[in-house]
């Protein structure tokens, strides 16, 4: 039986790309995809062969597919101007979702609670995603994903036909955050 484990590689890591020293973020801007997959393979000296590519529009897409996702926001992810969520219990539209989960300015340690926060609302919404009581949200939300996202998994045409099958496993993923010490290198935050 297999598993799915989430690693989450903070975007001020520092890393070597293409042999100097950078910020885990910028592998994406100066290179795709491509380039930072091999940042990754080179920094955790993995095997790394596919992926899936999701930005915030696809996690917008896929929550308002699934008509919304019911959540409770905490108070250090409360708002500031610009932000268009709220704290407390309610059900985030794919709007409010994108403003919850860009939002760091609250938290006592920034970009590392941020991961945090995104890590519950993901396994959350997966779980409420692969619930029975959805399943005639399937199609709505596996064209969002299949529409926004971007992968080279050779299953990703196959999903209709297990449409509960992806969400339950992204429900029960163990998800980590690379450990790791803010620092000051050379004038530049890491």
């Amino acid at each position: 039986e297999g598993r799915l484990i989430g690693l989450s590689i903070p975007r001020d890591s520092r890393v070597y790309i293409d042999g100097e020293p950078d910020k885990m973020n910028h592998a994406h801007a100066y290179g795709g995809i491509e380039l930072t997959i091999q940042t990754i393979r080179d920094f955790l000296g993995i095997d790394l062969d596919y992926y899936l590519e999701v930005d915030y529009q696809t996690v917008k897409a896929v929550v308002d597919a699934a008509g919304g996702v019911r959540y409770n926001v905490p108070e250090d992810a409360a708002p500031v101007p610009g932000e268009v969520h709220r704290v407390g219990d309610h059900v985030l539209n794919g709007e409010e979702t994108l403003s919850f989960l860009r939002h760091r300015q609250g938290y006592v340690n920034g970009d590392i609670d941020r991961v945090k926060a995104q890590q519950a609302f993901i396994r959350e919404t997966a779980k409420q995603v692969a619930s029975p009581l959805r399943f005639y949200r399937y199609p709505f939300v596996l064209h969002a994903l299949r529409t926004n996202a971007k992968t080279n998994l050779p299953a990703l045409p196959l999903l209709p036909k297990a449409p509960g099958v992806l969400f339950s496993g992204l429900s029960n993923m163990e998800l980590h955050t690379l450990p790791g010490e803010g620092d000051m290198i050379d004038g530049v935050s890491y």
